[in-house]
């Protein structure tokens, strides 16, 4: 069993969740986590904290995980947004560099399985990850070399949201329509991006991955207020990483 302790040093709350936005202590029956402290925001750090990951399939994105979105994608094909909304808009909060020549990732399926007209915006401070061959600054030249429009990624860091939020709007994303979280994992991370959906449309889905094994996205789901959001885990039960999907109540 794992419970939160929500240690409150500003007043502000997130819109959607029903906690405090600070940088909380986990603690998983009598065994501490790591710090998620003044180093909550370092790689190492977060990926060491294994006593919060069940017994996952090594591969880090599944295939169901890859079927839920291209799924997603279909939904929100199909509705009709108000032009004066821009056009819809595809945002991923945390960007695989492995665009072509590997095995499916989020990254690569939201540029080639989305429609032409969708936009698709990565946002990622492209900082070298141990162990990735890609960099993820050079996505968008793939995906163009691809024929592949409409694909940008943001080259900063998504805590700095007064500039990517001015970035989305000079990119013409007015509204989102599919949220992906997969940034950093660590709570203060995970609840930062979340800031992201003030932009999410009627309409729109945010997925979260690693529901099921990082303190981050875990904390976050249970954070999100079920009395404004729609909150579904296909893989609660399986032996993934887990992603949850939201949606604003109707």
């Amino acid at each position: 069993m794992i419970s939160y302790e929500f240690v409150t040093s500003s007043d502000a709350i997130p819109p959607g969740l029903t906690c405090r936005l600070t940088c909380p202590s986990l603690i998983s029956d009598d065994k501490p986590a790591p710090s998620l402290g003044t180093h909550s925001d370092d790689y190492n750090t977060v990926r060491q904290v294994s006593e919060f990951r069940r017994a996952c399939n090594p591969t880090h994105v599944s295939t169901n995980d890859i079927e839920l979105v291209k799924k997603e994608l279909n939904a929100i094909a199909v509705y009709d947004k108000p032009s004066h909304l821009g056009p819809k808009a595809i945002v991923e909060i945390g960007v695989s560099g492995h665009l072509l020549g590997r095995k499916p990732t989020f990254t690569w399926t939201l540029v080639f399985d989305k429609p032409q007209d969708f936009r698709y915006v990565g946002i990622d401070a492209c900082k070298p990850i141990p162990g990735e061959m890609v960099n993820r600054k050079h996505v968008t030249a793939q995906a163009h070399d691809a024929g592949k429009q409409n694909t940008s990624v943001i080259e900063h860091d998504s805590f700095d949201r007064p500039f990517v939020f001015a970035e989305l709007k000079r990119l013409g994303v007015v509204t989102i329509d599919f949220l992906l979280i997969d940034g950093m994992h660590s709570i203060r991370g995970a609840f930062n991006d979340w800031y992201y959906t003030e932009l999410l449309s009627d309409n729109g889905v945010v997925l979260i991955h690693d529901t099921n094994c990082f303190p981050g996205p875990m904390a976050l789901m249970r954070a999100i207020d079920r009395e404004l959001y729609d909150v579904t885990e296909p893989f609660k039960d399986d032996a993934e990483y887990g992603l949850c999907v939201v949606r604003k109540k109707k």
